[in-house]
């Protein structure tokens, strides 16, 4: 853990980024819209290994605030 801090705290140093907020963190468009879970929205979601991590990531997220929405939300 402490290397690991060290290793953080250089490459932040080499950016001139601050310690308490990443502001060279990329976080992908597919992160930042919107998805409404209703009943019809995730049927177009498929679900693929192969796809990059980010993309699998984002896809599983939406298949879960479904599940979530559809089985434990009072509107769902």
């Amino acid at each position: 853990m402490s290397r690991g801090l060290l290793q953080v705290k250089a490459a932040r140093e080499q950016v001139s980024d601050s310690y308490y907020f990443n502001r060279t963190l990329h976080i992908p468009p597919m992160f930042q819209m919107p998805f409404t879970p209703l009943h019809d929205d995730p049927e177009p979601l498929r679900i693929e290994r192969s796809d990059q991590p980010c993309e699998f990531a984002a896809v599983l997220r939406r298949v879960f605030s479904a599940v979530v929405y559809g089985n434990v939300k009072p509107e769902g």
